[in-house]
């Protein structure tokens, strides 16, 4: 099973994630995904939190209920992109934008060698027959490497969608996630990635704190 990894962007700073790994240190469930989910969102004071829901949105439905409905928002990778005429899908969309923004000059990212293992190991884009952008299927690129690039999926899931600072912030309306019914649906993901076409720089300067959280 993948890792379960939390962090966040800041403009052009990627300062801060951790990582869950249910192989050594045993599986979560719904409710303590939604909880150490809320916690990090409270302890970073992030403005958004895009989550990967491959497997469903148990856990961003939790998290609504929980009082985070504004700040949570669920992503499939394959769903449309904002440039559909550019890209393939959302996965496309976020991953190519994301490698244009590690390719720029003037950004941050934590000196560790585990981001710097997944980002490196992201194929180069392809094209369809009508010029879409889309990248090797994940399930191929990780049997290729021996291993899942977690971390750099939730990077580019910082890229999902403009964020703009929220100068009140949300008043959050906390409740129990072991109290909160799960109301789960299955949704298919993907992740890809390009140095190719113009980088978005409205994306990029209109996020403030962008967090999420991918469990693909």
């Amino acid at each position: 099973r993948d890792r379960f990894v939390i962090g966040y962007r800041q403009g052009r700073n990627f300062p801060h994630y951790q990582v869950y790994n249910p192989k050594k240190q045993g599986k979560l469930k719904g409710p303590q995904q939604a909880r150490m989910i809320a916690d990090y969102i409270t302890n970073h004071g992030l403005d958004k939190m895009f989550v990967d829901v491959t497997r469903g949105w148990e856990v961003v439905d939790f998290l609504h209920e929980m009082g985070y409905n504004k700040i949570v928002q669920g992503v499939n990778f394959s769903q449309g992109a904002m440039q559909p005429d550019r890209f393939l899908n959302k996965r496309a969309e976020m991953i190519i934008n994301m490698g244009e923004w590690i390719s720029s000059e003037e950004v941050s990212i934590p000196d560790d060698d585990a981001v710097h293992t997944d980002l490196a190991a992201i194929p180069k884009p392809k094209e369809t027959s009508v010029g879409k952008l889309f990248i090797t299927p994940k399930e191929k690129i990780t049997e290729l490497l021996g291993m899942s690039t977690d971390i750099s999926d939730m990077l580019a899931l910082t890229f999902a969608f403009p964020v703009h600072y929220n100068s009140g912030h949300q008043v959050i309306r906390k409740k129990d996630p072991a109290k909160v019914t799960s109301k789960s649906s299955s949704l298919k993901t993907r992740r890809r990635l390009s140095n190719r076409g113009t980088s978005n720089t409205d994306n990029i300067q209109s996020i403030n704190m962008l967090g999420e959280f991918s469990n693909q």
